[in-house]
């Protein structure tokens, strides 16, 4: 519904329903699917509320703003169009004693 409401998809009701999406994906970034969905939260004040740190960021804090907009910044420079044209990579998962292969063409178990 938040995609919706940020025109990134049309929604279509019915048994033939589902979602498709509203403009080329060359124009999407993947930014503003985050943005829609759940922005990412910068660091303005001290979290903690240190009362010393309220006129500047902590070094820790500083850091941790930086890595958001860096992660911003790779999202907003990334669209749609380039992320569905890569290949997709198999997982190697472990659950229990078995390893299990998601991916393309790899979904059987293989005891370990």
């Amino acid at each position: 519904r938040l995609l919706v409401q940020q025109g990134l998809v049309h929604s279509q009701r019915g048994p033939t329903g589902g979602f498709t999406i509203a403009r080329d994906p060359s124009a999407v970034s993947l930014l503003d699917i985050v943005d829609a969905v759940s922005p990412i939260p910068r660091i303005r004040a001290c979290p903690m509320r240190i009362g010393t740190h309220c006129h500047s960021l902590c070094p820790l804090h500083t850091m941790l703003d930086t890595l958001a907009e860096e992660a911003q910044t790779m999202l907003a420079s990334t669209d749609l169009a380039s992320i569905l044209a890569r290949p997709t990579r198999p997982l190697d998962l472990k659950i229990g004693s078995c390893a299990v292969m998601i991916g393309e063409n790899t979904d059987t178990e293989t005891p370990k």
